[in-house]
């Protein structure tokens, strides 16, 4: 493996181990603080507030910002619209189903990511490429599979919900990369971020039952620990969409989407230590079979790995 293909691959980890740390926040924050009102989803209008505070950082930083054609901002801003968009179905279904279960069904991203890279940009992956991201997709829902319960009819709605994150999410990076392969990373992403902080802004303003949610929410004594603790993981959440965008111009989109599938193991390691050291954050069932389970799991993951990086 080059330096350069290494370098691809740190970045694209970043992903999915700031993703799953930020699962259990918002699957606490939800359990703890929200039932089935507006104010759930209404909490992605703070990553649009946070990608503001981001592309004011870019600005700051010196970036060359206007060196993007108006078709090019246009099509950028779009794609932050649509990252913030993608969020709303995610924290729906958070709250419709549980936590592992929503993760797994994130892994029909790559599917979208492929499809539209080969369509949009052109680009392919070897048949051992395929193979080996089937093996990480294969392996991330064994991870998450829950055996000892009965079978249970597909939950469609949490399905649609989680197609519909998937295929913005999919086309957000898709049109990043087009235009920060014609122009410059950073003003990409500071029109990106830019367009994601005033789709935010008019979700706030512009949707009654969000508005209605937010103030009340801001009015609450909940405010003083929600604001900052939503605030800083949606900041982790933006630095790993732009870790994972970066990477995505070293490597095709749908193999650093493949790397993403890795999600799931980050999401089971997290849970281990929260039940070890913070049972109160979040629980992990530690039985023997459980563990022979996700051991098993890995290893299917481990040899997808392997095979797609030889």
């Amino acid at each position: 493996m080059t330096r350069q293909s290494g370098m691809w691959l740190f970045y694209a980890l970043i992903g999915p181990a700031s993703w799953a740390l930020l699962n259990h926040l918002d699957k606490y924050l939800l359990g703890r603080f929200f039932k089935d009102d507006a104010a759930g989803p209404a909490l992605v209008v703070f990553t649009g507030f946070a990608g503001i505070a981001i592309s004011i950082a870019i600005l700051l930083s010196g970036a060359p910002v206007l060196a993007l054609a108006p078709r090019q901002i246009f099509s950028v801003m779009g794609a932050g619209a649509l990252l913030i968009a993608s969020l709303i179905p995610y924290m729906i279904a958070m709250q419709r189903n549980e936590a592992s279960i929503v993760a797994s069904l994130y892994r029909l991203t790559p599917l979208f990511t492929f499809a539209l890279s080969y369509a949009a940009l052109g680009e392919n992956l070897r048949l051992t490429q395929i193979f080996g991201g089937l093996l990480i997709i294969l392996g991330a829902i064994l991870l998450i599979l829950d055996l000892e319960k009965s079978a249970r009819r597909l939950d469609l709605p949490t399905f649609f919900l989680m197609c519909a994150a998937c295929l913005m999410n999919a086309c957000t990076v898709v049109i990043f990369k087009f235009v920060a392969l014609e122009s410059s990373f950073w003003s990409s992403a500071f029109w990106e971020y830019l367009g994601a902080g005033i789709f935010a802004t008019i979700i706030a303003f512009g949707i009654s039952p969000y508005r209605h949610a937010l103030l009340a929410l801001l009015h609450s004594r909940r405010a003083y620990f929600l604001v900052p603790v939503t605030l800083s993981g949606d900041a982790l959440n933006l630095s790993a969409n732009l870790a994972v965008n970066f990477a995505g111009l070293m490597a095709p989109l749908a193999l650093v989407s493949i790397v993403s599938g890795l999600h799931p193991l980050f999401l089971f390691a997290y849970g281990i230590l929260f039940t070890l050291f913070l049972p109160k954050f979040g629980r992990e069932r530690l039985l023997r079979r459980q563990i022979l389970q996700k051991v098993a799991a890995m290893a299917v993951m481990g040899a997808g790995l392997v095979t797609t990086f030889t």
